[in-house]
């Protein structure tokens, strides 16, 4: 004899006082009674996302600056003296404007050429070592100083080093701050690099000051501000392999992480990886307006005169300061520093500036 819906409602509740924890939910409950189960609330699942790794962020960030720092003091602290260097080696006049190209040159072939090709293919810890080794042995070149060709070579290789340097400390920071920082953090990269302008030439002031011989090689007022460049790229040395890290914040590790998550957890239907990584790229495309070719064209054109003006001033400055007023390395490095000065308060009243007016 079938059991009448009370006589099953009573057992099912028997069972359920004996059995502390019984295995018969509401919804086995519902379905033996016949009802239709109404859907649980189910635990919401955490969604994935691509977090930063910042563990050593902070640190690596304090190297690449030292090293922004360090590559303004390396500029400046030879410029001054190689007029006076050039004449010690028996240089014609006109050598001092190769000297001042070759730099140039290399920065060129360093930032475009190396820098360029080899980004997509080392990390950053890798091209930083080579280019602190680069420097090394080119400042060795311009400390022997057997002639002045060795000093042309020297200023060439240092160029290299400083270019290729330089973009990759810049595409390191690009790559491992978002959009909103990247204008924060490279904007400071010129005020660091201004402060080592200053203090470059005042480093090579103090050690202007030597004159003696270390196992056959000369420390004095020609050849000092070439081994405080040979110190400061040992330093950088040190600091990439001891202290600097990879990170892995940039936007095709936060792709990978979103694709790796997206396989992991597609069959739980928490997240769609095609339509998040659409979302990216279009908020990164969206922040990247395409400026007007005329307004670039004219930005650069700008740039590319003050760098002719300033390579001008560079040139001629020590020289000329030297047959008018009989200065010396001490005063031209004086000189350099006041322009460092008057340099970074120029950037100051410029940041200033540039958040009450409009850029035109």
């Amino acid at each position: 004899m079938p059991f009448s819906n009370a006589q099953r409602k009573q057992i099912i509740s028997t069972l359920s006082s004996i059995v502390e924890h019984s295995f018969l939910d509401d919804t086995a409950h519902d379905a033996v009674v016949g009802v239709v189960p109404s859907p649980k609330p189910t635990r919401p699942i955490k969604r994935p996302t691509a977090e930063k790794d910042t563990s050593y962020h902070l640190q690596s960030f304090i190297v690449v600056y030292t090293m922004i720092f360090f590559n303004g003091c390396c500029f400046t602290a030879v410029v001054p003296s190689i007029p006076f260097y050039l004449q010690r080696l028996s240089a014609p006049p006109s050598f001092m404007g190769l000297v001042v190209s070759a730099y140039s040159v290399g920065q060129i072939i360093g930032s475009t050429c190396i820098a360029g090709w080899l980004n997509d293919k080392l990390d950053s810890k890798t091209l930083l070592t080579l280019t602190s080794t680069s420097g090394i042995v080119a400042t060795l070149f311009y400390v022997i100083g057997a002639n002045h060709w060795f000093v042309l070579l020297s200023r060439w290789l240092t160029g290299v080093s400083a270019g290729w340097e330089f973009t990759t400390e810049l595409s390191f920071i690009a790559s491992n701050t978002s959009a909103k920082e990247r204008t924060v953090f490279l904007s400071s990269v010129t005020a660091v690099n201004l402060v080592g302008f200053i203090l470059g030439p005042a480093l090579s002031t103090l050690l202007s000051m030597l004159n003696f011989e270390f196992m056959g090689l000369e420390i004095n007022e020609y050849t000092g501000p070439g081994w405080l460049l040979v110190v400061l790229f040992v330093a950088d040395f040190t600091m990439i392999r001891v202290f600097f890290k990879e990170s892995t914040s940039s936007l095709s590790d936060e792709r990978s992480k979103l694709l790796m998550n997206g396989e992991k957890e597609k069959h739980y239907g928490t997240i769609d990886t095609d339509k998040e990584i659409d979302r990216v790229e279009r908020q990164v495309v969206t922040e990247q307006r395409i400026p007007s070719l005329l307004v670039v064209g004219g930005l650069i054109f700008i740039q590319f005169s003050l760098m002719c003006v300033w390579s001008v001033i560079e040139t001629i400055a020590s020289i000329l300061a030297g047959d008018l007023f009989g200065w010396h390395i001490h005063e031209c490095n004086v000189l350099f520093i006041w322009g460092g000065v008057a340099s970074l308060l120029a950037y100051v009243s410029f940041v200033f500036a540039s958040k009450r007016m409009e850029d035109r």
